[in-house]
């Protein structure tokens, strides 16, 4: 301890807004009543696996992944020419819809126990002509209640934008999803992180996946075609 009562050590990890392992005590206690004592880094993410399709069918299945026992994977997939309402099974986790339109689907799932295997898109009733998929795993995101708001959008053109409202809290992140009927890279947002993007060629469709550890209310991305597109975005609850 410093004579200023400020704390040294590497199990007091630093946030943006603090010195590296330096913490007065003023920011002790506040993390103490908001629970959050000792501190901690924001959310953070984890690849797990990316793919494509380009088979006619009613379900499609990524490589084998592996979840960490109580640690949030999501699943974000962008498709071609289905009018189902998709939904996600697989690894032992008990998945919940994020949020979703025709050609952009995202789910989150978590277990206690999860298994090793696929993560499985079923449309029932009516298959697609191509699907690509992003999955992630989140480190220190709420486990009970991960997802704090969503927006959707879609339109045509050679970006998207979709827009979040306020944040519920400073330390929260923003995580957003695009998919556009073009076989193309994309560009992430500016002050994003890419997670993933991939494309399709045959029945064309590019995704791309995208985070930052901070609040973002404006969440987009850019392509070089003009297409028409669907955009996903979403709050994500810091621990």
């Amino acid at each position: 301890m410093r004579r200023n009562g400020s704390i040294l050590g590497k199990e007091n990890l630093p946030t943006l807004t603090s010195a590296s392992g330096i913490w007065d005590l003023a920011t002790q206690h506040d993390a103490k009543l908001a629970g959050k004592w000792p501190l901690v880094p924001k959310v953070t993410v984890t690849k797990l696996t990316r793919g494509t399709s380009t088979t006619d069918a009613t379900s499609y299945a990524t490589a084998s992944v592996t979840p960490t026992a109580n640690k949030v994977v999501v699943i974000i997939f962008g498709y071609r020419d289905s009018a189902a309402v998709p939904t996600v099974s697989g690894c032992g986790l008990t998945w919940t819809l994020i949020d979703g339109n025709t050609g952009l689907y995202g789910y989150w799932g978590i277990a206690a126990s999860p298994s090793s295997g696929a993560i499985t898109m079923t449309f029932t009733g009516d298959a697609c002509t191509s699907c690509a998929w992003s999955v992630f795993e989140l480190d220190h995101a709420n486990t009970t209640t991960p997802i704090v708001q969503t927006a959707k959008d879609g339109k045509s053109g050679s970006d998207g934008s979709v827009g979040l409202g306020a944040f519920s809290s400073v330390d929260n992140a923003t995580f957003g999803g695009f998919m556009h009927m073009a076989n193309e890279s994309s560009t992430e947002g500016a002050g994003f992180t890419e997670i993933d993007d991939v494309s399709v060629a045959t029945n064309s469709v590019g995704l791309i996946t995208e985070w930052k550890d901070t609040n973002d209310t404006d969440v987009g991305a850019s392509w070089s075609t003009v297409a028409n597109w669907v955009g996903l975005a979403f709050e994500v609850a810091f621990l």
